[in-house]
């Protein structure tokens, strides 16, 4: 789930609530008109147990290349021949969902300093540190 949350931004909630439905798949064309398979995950408050911080949190995420390289659809097609329904099964769905046990084992067990779960829901917006022109002011154009 960490790394789900480093290579997407999705908040914690969102990943532990998953079901093996809400990754998807979609056959797109390239630039170059090549079909390319892209796997995504699906945000929603449909399925029972589901919710959504606001409306702007229904979206569909590519599943970064990271992540597939470590197995990710093998995990997929392991759980699911389990028999089982979430990405994530096991987990406790207690009142405010799944995501509430998971913050509290990540943070409590796994990190000792200034960073938590939830810190990479804001990585995507942090700009790479050679975007630096001038020494100290952020590359922009324009």
């Amino acid at each position: 789930m960490p790394l789900i949350a480093l290579f997407s931004g999705m908040r914690v909630n969102e990943i532990s609530q998953l079901y093996l439905d809400d990754v998807e798949t979609e056959t797109v064309m390239d630039e170059t008109g090549a079909k390319r398979k892209i796997l995504y995950f699906h945000i929603t408050p449909y399925r029972d147990g589901q919710s959504i911080k606001t409306p702007y949190s229904l979206r569909r995420i590519p599943i970064h290349s990271k992540l597939l390289g470590l197995g990710f659809e093998r995990y997929v097609a392991d759980v699911k021949s389990t028999g089982a329904v979430h990405l994530f099964p096991g987990l406790h769905w207690a009142e405010g969902g799944p995501g509430v046990g998971v913050s509290h084992w990540f943070n409590r067990w796994h990190l000792r300093r200034n960073c938590a779960i939830h810190t990479p829901t804001k990585t995507p917006a942090l700009l790479p540190p050679h975007a630096d022109d001038d020494g100290g002011t952020p590359a922009h154009s324009g």
